[in-house]
């Protein structure tokens, strides 16, 4: 006769259940009704049962019992078969794989932590260069170019009318000079011409005075022919000498007057030159005006180009600044999901052990009360015992021991 067991529970080894009752079909006897009868389960394991079978051999063959009557008992060979009392290797991968899963959140942890710790960093450096550029900040002062351009072409307007009135200035006076110049030559000349009508007189006078003034000593010739040709060659000689002498003395004084003329023109010339280097240096003047004003104009551009970007730059720092500070506040986010699963799986990993410490104290707990030998009492069979099936009525499935299986034999007893 063979006796049938639900299946294991694999996510349940080990576990220990109340005895249940086993309830024996009803036969016909002449001894007696035996329905109703029950015989506890045994709490041994795959030892309890081998001891078991092997009593109810030997009662069978102890003299004092009487075996008159009983029927041969017959043993399904699979429940004889030797128990696997070996750790399961799904076991060990299973905490395997709950360490390489536990190492991956503490590295995710890890760098999560990390991120956060940089993230902070740079809020910092950032917060750092912000307050550095609110007190480095200028205040921007918008300023009208217009009026100023204005004020620069009434300056230049004033500078040309300026340049113009000084050319007239310039033109009217070297006209009055080039006309003090054509009067003072004119004086000279007039000069001259007196001098030398002076001289020329001077020297008539001085002509018509030598005949009356000189005495000439006649040597008187008797003889009756007069020589003129030797007397007009002397006054010619005579009156060529006078003559060589105020060329001379006029030469000298048209030389002293060139002289004096080109002192003149060299000064009027250094005159022009002065006034010419003057009007060049105002106007160098007026350009190194014009450049510096040019300048300032573009620094001011540049100025307010350059606050015009840091103003730019300041936005996108506070624009990076809020991306930043929402990514740390989702990086906390996920670091709080990160934790609760964290927690979660600690505490899953906890029940997980003290499930199994049960199963250990249960398991040795079974194998302490294996050496106890239980016998049931039961009655004088005469009929044919059938099959024991278990009911359990509220249970879907009956959870054994994870390292041996439980039997149930059933004995017979003494009348």
């Amino acid at each position: 006769m063979g006796l049938n067991f639900p299946p294991t529970s694999a996510s349940h080894p080990g576990a220990d259940f109340p005895p249940v009752p086993l309830v024996l079909p009803s036969s016909s006897s002449s001894h007696g009704s035996t329905q109703g009868k029950v015989c506890a389960r045994p709490k041994g394991g795959a030892s309890g049962l081998e001891d078991q079978v092997g009593s109810a051999a030997l009662c069978s063959c102890i003299p004092g019992y009487r075996n008159e009557g009983l029927l041969e008992i017959s043993i399904n060979k699979l429940l004889l078969e030797p128990l696997y009392l070996g750790v399961d290797p799904h076991d060990h991968q299973v905490k395997v794989h709950e360490k390489d899963q536990m190492k991956d959140l503490n590295t995710q942890f890890a760098s999560f932590i990390d991120k956060v710790r940089s993230l902070e960093q740079r809020n910092r450096i950032l917060v750092t260069k912000w307050e550095l550029l609110q007190t480095q900040k200028m205040p921007m002062v918008k300023k009208d170019l217009s009026t100023l351009f204005q004020n620069y072409i009434a300056n230049l307007r004033k500078k040309i009318d300026y340049v113009f009135n000084e050319n007239n200035k310039l033109e009217n006076k070297q006209k009055n000079n080039r006309k003090e110049h054509l009067e003072n030559e004119f004086i000279l000349l007039k000069q001259v011409s007196k001098s030398t009508d002076s001289v020329h007189f001077q020297e008539r006078a001085t002509l018509h005075c030598y005949p009356s003034d000189t005495a000439v000593v006649l040597s008187m010739d008797n003889s009756r022919g007069l020589d003129m040709d030797i007397l007009i060659k002397n006054i010619d000689t005579w009156y060529q000498s006078i003559a060589q002498k105020s060329k001379e003395e006029a030469n000298l004084f048209y030389q002293n007057q060139n002289k004096k003329c080109q002192y003149h023109e060299s000064l009027q010339k250094n005159n022009d030159e002065i006034t010419e280097l003057n009007r060049v240096i105002r106007l160098m003047q007026y350009g190194i005006l014009f450049v510096s004003f040019l300048q300032t104009a573009v620094f001011q551009i540049a100025i307010g180009d350059i606050e015009h970007k840091g103003d730019r730059a300041l936005k996108d720092a506070r624009t990076k600044q809020t991306e930043l500070q929402n990514r740390i506040q989702n990086s906390k986010d996920q670091l709080a999901v990160i934790l609760r699963d964290y927690q979660d799986l600690m505490n899953t990993k906890l029940a997980l052990d003290i499930e199994i410490a049960t199963y250990n104290t249960m398991l040795e707990g079974e194998e302490n009360s294996s050496h106890h030998i239980s016998v049931c009492q039961g009655w004088k069979a005469e009929s044919t015992l059938s099959l024991v099936r278990f009911e359990l009525p509220n249970c879907r499935q009956l959870a054994l021991s994870r390292s041996s299986l439980q039997y149930c034999t059933l004995t017979t007893a003494p009348l």
